[in-house]
């Protein structure tokens, strides 16, 4: 989607106008007027979409025209490494290791860097972290 500068800069400007505390009173009633279990189910609507992304990326998850949906090919190392990931990040975060999303991410890195296989996803579904190192 293209948007002209010139509509881009008109709306910035619009935007700049409004004093700040005005745009924060405002924000705060939309969310303030919201209930509890629509921001609840909006936050989880949109981390299933990111890791649905994430394992898309990874090619966990494939098209099926069956299903529309359907588990990657295991024996592919793009999905190896993936699962590996997933695994790893998981028992680190399991463990309450403080910097367990970065020390999987390195980890693969690292075991990556020696193959020249693209690595898609490494952190975790839930951060949906995307790397690609070839």
């Amino acid at each position: 989607m293209r948007v002209p500068w010139q509509t881009a800069l008109a709306v910035f400007s619009f935007l700049r106008s409004i004093p700040a505390p005005d745009r924060d009173r405002v924000r705060e009633q939309i969310v303030n007027g919201m209930p509890d279990c629509l921001k609840h189910s909006t936050a989880t609507g949109i981390g299933m979409f990111i890791a649905f992304v994430g394992l898309r990326n990874a090619k966990l998850v494939v098209a099926n025209p069956a299903t529309f949906v359907g588990l990657g090919n295991f024996s592919d190392k793009e999905v190896q490494t993936a699962c590996f990931g997933l695994v790893l990040t998981l028992i680190l975060v399991g463990r309450k290791v403080t910097v367990g999303f970065w020390s999987a991410s390195s980890a693969l890195r690292c075991w990556n860097s020696a193959r020249p296989v693209a690595l898609a996803f490494c952190d975790s579904v839930a951060s949906a972290s995307l790397f690609y190192i070839s």
